[in-house]
């Protein structure tokens, strides 16, 4: 049976996700720039 309370979990885990991995390209994307060619 799944509940509201469930559903806002699952969707908050869910956007928790998306953000670090946002957070971890945007990492990649500083170090790229950051080291000398």
């Amino acid at each position: 049976m799944s509940t509201d309370l469930d559903i806002y979990f699952s969707h908050v885990h869910n956007n928790t996700n998306l953000l670090l991995l946002v957070k971890l390209l945007s990492l990649m994307w500083d170090i790229r720039w950051l080291k000398p060619s």
